[in-house]
């Protein structure tokens, strides 16, 4: 019986983390495009 909870508990604690490391992988992605953008942009007034 305690051999199944903690399978359970372990396939559980690993979809969960996996989903949560993709959402800080997805977070980290959008920043990084957002501060792309906007150097992007600065650069483009400051030359115009």
């Amino acid at each position: 019986m305690k051999n199944k909870l903690t399978k359970g508990l372990g396939i559980g604690l690993g979809i969960g983390l996996s989903i949560y490391l993709t959402g800080l992988y997805l977070e980290y992605k959008e920043k990084a495009e957002q501060l792309k953008e906007r150097e992007t942009f600065g650069t483009g007034q400051d030359m115009s």
